[in-house]
């Protein structure tokens, strides 16, 4: 079974929602919004290995204020990783 559409689901979804909350500041809300919308790059990288490995590289170039840029740093290179073990078709 593929989770791939409930993941993007709960991307939106989350998203969605934190447009609406009121009770977070607008700094905080931005900087969870950019990091759910790194996530969802990711998550597309991950699951099309005919992305440009440049792309991946590329997503954290942005002097933006993300939440939780550190770890999503992490994932990145596990990505980046993975896809120089993985051969593409």
């Amino acid at each position: 079974m593929s989770y791939q559409s409930y993941v993007y689901s709960y991307f939106d979804a989350f998203e969605k929602w934190m447009m609406r909350e009121k009770i977070w500041s607008k700094s905080n809300k931005i900087s969870v919004i950019r990091f759910i919308q790194k996530c969802r790059k990711l998550a597309r990288y991950f699951d099309n290995p005919s992305y440009p490995e440049k792309k991946i590289v590329d997503l954290f170039d942005e002097n933006e204020s993300v939440q939780a840029s550190s770890w999503l740093k992490e994932r990145r290179i596990k990505l980046l990783n993975q896809r120089k073990r993985t051969p593409i078709n």
